[in-house]
C-alpha cells in the first residue's frame, strides 16, 4: 500500500519531510560547519570554546574521574572553580555524553547547535498544527523561528544554552494537551518539557516558567472550570514533581552555593539596563545584515550578541496576515 493511499503513512511522511527539510536548511544556514564539523565550532573565540571545554569536562568528571561536574579543582589551581556558578547547560551537556564520548567534545557541541535548529523548527511546527494550522504555514512559523536573529546572534556569540529554546513549543503544546484532556501522563510531560528548557538555561528556566503560568491562566479560562477540574490539578501538581526531580541534581549546587554566600551580586540599575533590551530592540531590524547592517549600527548601537529580540519584518508581517485571516475566518 502507497503513502499517498495510507492516511496514517502519509502524515507520518509529511513529518519526515518537514525534520529534513529544517535540517537541510540549518546546512545552508551554518555553512562551513558540515565540512569542518569535528574541527571547528562557529564564531569568534569566545563563549563557544568555553562550553567546547564543557562538553569535555562532564564526559571527563562524571565518567573517566567519577567526580561532581560542577567543581573543577584543575582550574584556577590551587583554589579550583566552582562550575555551577555558570551555566552548566545541562540539556546539552548531559545529553551529549555519548556523542562527546563516540566523537569528542567539537562534535559533539556542533550536534547541538544543529539539533537546536531542527528543534526548534519542527517544536513550532507541531505547536502550530496543534493549534489547527495548515502544513505550510506551521512549516513557515517554525523556520522563522528557528532561524530568527535572536538566535542567530546568539550561534554567533557561542551563547550554547541559549539555543535551547526547541523545548519551549514542546512545554506549550504540552500545556495544550494538559488544559483540554488533563491527566497524569500529560503533566508528566509538561514537566519533562520544562525541566529540559530549565536545564538548558537558568534564563530559560525563570522567563519561560513565568510565561507558561500565564499561558495556562490564559488558555484555561474560565477560570471557575479550571479551579473544579480535580484531574487538571492532579496534572500540574505531577508537572511540577517531574520537573522538581529532574533539576534538582543540577539546582542543588547552586543553591549550596546561595546558602553559603557565595552568590550574592548587587548591580547597580544602571549596568541592568546595559544588558537589557529596549521597546526599540523588538522592532529595529536585524543589525547583522549583509544589506544594511553597517548603516543601521551608524545610527543606533546594539549589542547584537545581548539586544537582538526581533523577529524579522517578514515574520511579523506574515504573522499580521495570519491573524487577519483568522479572525476574517471565525
Amino acid at each position: 500500500m502507497s503513502a499517498a493511499s495510507n492516511p496514517t503513512r502519509r502524515v507520518w511522511a509529511t513529518h519526515l519531510a518537514v525534520i529534513l527539510a529544517y535540517g537541510l536548511l540549518t546546512l545552508v544556514m551554518t555553512w562551513p560547519l558540515a565540512a569542518r564539523f569535528n574541527r571547528a565550532v562557529l564564531g569568534p573565540p569566545g563563549d563557544n570554546l568555553e562550553y567546547v571545554w564543557k562538553m569535555w569536562w562532564f564526559k571527563h568528571a562524571l565518567l573517566d574521574l567519577g567526580v561532581s561536574p560542577f567543581f573543577a579543582p584543575d582550574v584556577f589551581y590551587p583554589f579550583g572553580y566552582l562550575v555551577a556558578l555558570s551555566e552548566t547547560t545541562v540539556t546539552h551537556t548531559v545529553l551529549g555524553l555519548p556523542l562527546t564520548v563516540l566523537w569528542g567534545e567539537v562534535a559533539s557541541y556542533n550536534t547541538m547547535i544543529v539539533c537546536s535548529f531542527v528543534l526548534s523548527g519542527y517544536g513550532l511546527y507541531l505547536y502550530l498544527r496543534g493549534m489547527g494550522c495548515g502544513v505550510a504555514g506551521s512549516f513557515i512559523g517554525g523556520a522563522a523561528f528557528a532561524f530568527c536573529p535572536y538566535r542567530m546572534s546568539h550561534l554567533g556569540a557561542g551563547h550554547l544554552p541559549l539555543m535551547g529554546t526547541g523545548w519551549i513549543p514542546l512545554l506549550l503544546l504540552a500545556l495544550e494537551w494538559l488544559i483540554h484532556k488533563p491527566n497524569g501522563w500529560r503533566g508528566a510531560l509538561v514537566g519533562v518539557c520544562y525541566a529540559l528548557t530549565a536545564l538548558s538555561s537558568w534564563y530559560y528556566a525563570v522567563m519561560v516558567g513565568a510565561f507558561a503560568g500565564l499561558y495556562l491562566l490564559v488558555r484555561a479560562r474560565p477560570w471557575r472550570v479550571m479551579l473544579g477540574c480535580a484531574r487538571l490539578w492532579l496534572g500540574m501538581e505531577v508537572a511540577a514533581l517531574v520537573a522538581a526531580a529532574l533539576i534538582a541534581p543540577a539546582a542543588w549546587p547552586i543553591v549550596k552555593l546561595y546558602s553559603e554566600g557565595q552568590t550574592t551580586y548587587n548591580y547597580a540599575l544602571s549596568y541592568v539596563d546595559q544588558w537589557s533590551a529596549s521597546p526599540l530592540d523588538f522592532v529595529y531590524p536585524n543589525a547583522m545584515h549583509s544589506w544594511w547592517g553597517g548603516f543601521l549600527t551608524t545610527h543606533y548601537y546594539q549589542n547584537i550578541n545581548e539586544n537582538l529580540v526581533y523577529l524579522g519584518w517578514a515574520a511579523l508581517v506574515l504573522a499580521t496576515l495570519g491573524l487577519w485571516a483568522r479572525r476574517r475566518e471565525a
